[in-house]
């Protein structure tokens, strides 16, 4: 079954906004048939839910680990 992904991000940050492409064209590439929604989300903020289970949250200026985020979206898309 394809992996639901929904992306919320903080919509003036703009590292979050090129990490959020980053991530949303890596998964286009790597699953295909996997969805993806972007949504507003707080300030600074950047969260990951697959399948509506919170997969990543970013902790107060963290890095965004996009290699381990598509890792897990490829592994729910295999389910």
């Amino acid at each position: 079954m394809p992996a639901k992904v929904q992306i919320s991000r903080c919509k003036t940050c703009q590292g979050i906004l090129a990490k959020t492409n980053e991530l949303n064209d890596a998964i286009k590439k790597k699953c295909p048939t996997a969805t993806v929604e972007i949504v507003d989300g707080p300030t600074g903020s950047f969260d990951v839910k697959i399948n509506g289970a919170m997969v990543y949250t970013k902790p107060k200026d963290g890095q965004i680990p996009i290699d381990e985020i598509l890792k897990k979206v490829e592994e729910a898309n295999k389910k």
